[in-house]
Parts: C-alpha cells; sequence; structure tokens
C-alpha cells in the first residue's frame, strides 16, 4: 500500500513541477517529468527511512516492553511491504484460510535468509505479529530497535540462560493476547533442501502459552539479493496446517517438534512441485 501511496504522490509532484518547468517540445517536458517522478519517489523513500532512523532513537531497546504499542507494529508491517515491493518481490500465498480467525498463535516456519520476516508479515491481515530473532539482529541500528518495540525478542542461541528468559518473555506477551509470535525451529538458517533438526524448546512457548501452532513453509527468499534488481523474485508461502492446542497440551514437546516437522515437510514439496524453486 505504501509503495504505491508514494508512486502517486511523486508522480503527482513529478507532474506538477514538470509543467512549470516545462522545457521546449512535449518530449522534453515528458522526460522531464519521468526524471522528476523518479527523483521525487527516491527522496520519499529515503525520508521514509529518515524517519526510522529518528524513531528509533526515541526505543530504549535495554528495556522488556511492557506493552506493545500497535503503532510500531503498524510502522514495521507497512515498511516490511515497502521494502518487498521496493526489492522486486512477489509473495504468493496459499493455504491462508487455515490459520486462526482469532486468538494468539505461534508461526513456525524454515529459516532461508534474514528477509524471512517480510515475506511471512505478508501472511498476516493486520501486521500483529512479532518475531523471535537472533541477538545480532539487534544491533542493526533502527531496525533492532522497531523490532523490539514491536514485541520482538531477541535470543543468544548459544547461551541456555537467554533462551529460557526468551521463552519466557514470550509465554507473557502471548498471554497478554497483544499479539502473535513467530519462531524459526532450526535456530538459524539453511539453504538446504532438507531441513535442519528442530530446536524443540520453541515449542514450549506454545506449551505453556496453550496456543495453537501455524506451520507454515517457504522458498526463495535467498536468492532475492542474487536476482535483484534486473530480476523479479517469485516468493512462496504456505500455510502447512495447524498443530491445535489440545495437541499441543497433551504431547511432549519432542512430539510436537515431530508433527509440525512433517507438516512442514509436505508443504516444502508442494512448494517444490508447484512453483519454481531457484537453484534447485
Amino acid at each position: 500500500m505504501l509503495f504505491y501511496v508514494y508512486l502517486v504522490l511523486s508522480l503527482a509532484a513529478g507532474i506538477l513541477t514538470g509543467l512549470c518547468l516545462s522545457c521546449s517540445g512535449a518530449v522534453g517536458t515528458v522526460l522531464l517529468i519521468l526524471a522528476l517522478w523518479l527523483g521525487f519517489f527516491l527522496a520519499l523513500t529515503a525520508l521514509h527511512a529518515a524517519f526510522l532512523a529518528v524513531l528509533g532513537l526515541f526505543i530504549d531497546d535495554e528495556k522488556p516492553v511492557k506493552r506493545i504499542r500497535p503503532f510500531y507494529q503498524y510502522v514495521v508491517g507497512l515498511t516490511m511491504a515497502l521494502v518487498l515491493k521496493l526489492v522486486w518481490v512477489k509473495v504468493d500465498i496459499t493455504g491462508r484460510e487455515l490459520m486462526p480467525s482469532e486468538g494468539r498463535f505461534l508461526l513456525v516456519c524454515n529459516h532461508r535468509f534474514l528477509a524471512d520476516p517480510l515475506a511471512l508479515m505478508a501472511l498476516m491481515k493486520k501486521p500483529e505479529l512479532a518475531f523471535i530473532m537472533k541477538k545480532e539482529v539487534k544491533k542493526m541500528g533502527f531496525i533492532g530497535k522497531l523490532g523490539h518495540a514491536a514485541g520482538g525478542l531477541y535470543v543468544d542461541r548459544n547461551d541456555a540462560r537467554s533462551a529460557v528468559t526468551t521463552i519466557n518473555d514470550a509465554v507473557e506477551i502471548l498471554d497478554r493476547g497483544e499479539t502473535s509470535l513467530c519462531v524459526f525451529p532450526e535456530g538459524g538458517t539453511n539453504h538446504d533442501r532438507a531441513l535442519k533438526p528442530f530446536r524443540n524448546g520453541a515449542f514450549k512457548i506454545a506449551t505453556r502459552a496453550q496456543v495453537p501452532i501455524v506451520v507454515a513453509a517457504m522458498r526463495n527468499t535467498d536468492y532475492i539479493l542474487k536476482r535483484f534488481p534486473f530480476r523479479s523474485t517469485v516468493v512462496p508461502v504456505t500455510v502447512c496446517g495447524v498443530v491445535d492446542r489440545d495437541f499441543v497440551a497433551s504431547h511432549t514437546t519432542v512430539e510436537v517438534g515431530t508433527a509440525v516437522r512433517e507438516l512442514m515437510e509436505r508443504g516444502l514439496d508442494r512448494i517444490s512441485a508447484e512453483y519454481e524453486v531457484y537453484g534447485q
């Protein structure tokens, strides 16, 4: 949405300015308008980034978020959608009808690339989804700060105490009902076709918070930067199924992890059969 708003605003500004500064001849005027259109669009995009940077100055990412403000979630959601358009990504979603129509849930997905959250946010009708990410993301300037303000959690994958703290914080967020959460159970990016072993501790979040687990699968995000700017990228995202809260409550985390893995593997097989998977 924001991408098209910026396009329309920059086009209107380009036309008005171009007509005021019209060159001799229609061709010259058209070329001037096109150049101004591009210039205004780039300027609006730069202003958007500057706004995020300034906003980040007022966020203390060392202080726990006691209440998630929808403003930050909408800013993050709109920015994610804008970035996808800027880098020529089309997210093709299937299975969205399987997602719970009400209540919060834990979303789990395979992990291909740092940009995976952008594609997964497209699953949501409202940007009410926060991510559990590696601690390195926290150091990425205003990106880490805005992620924190929107309810995101950062975990040190090599520190058991950090993992326990993150699980406790995640359960508290889901208990408050402010947002759903997303975690990547592989524990890191994986560019292979086969899934890595899961870190089943991630499923303790759903067990303790008594929420269903939405299982998703995706491909091609690791090719976004390789194809940009000369080719667009189609990122297929499919909702593989839902592990309901009764199953989660009555089974061990290992059993829950096995059920999640089976759903995710079937989803990845469907993607490979129905879409072009780059590098396959």
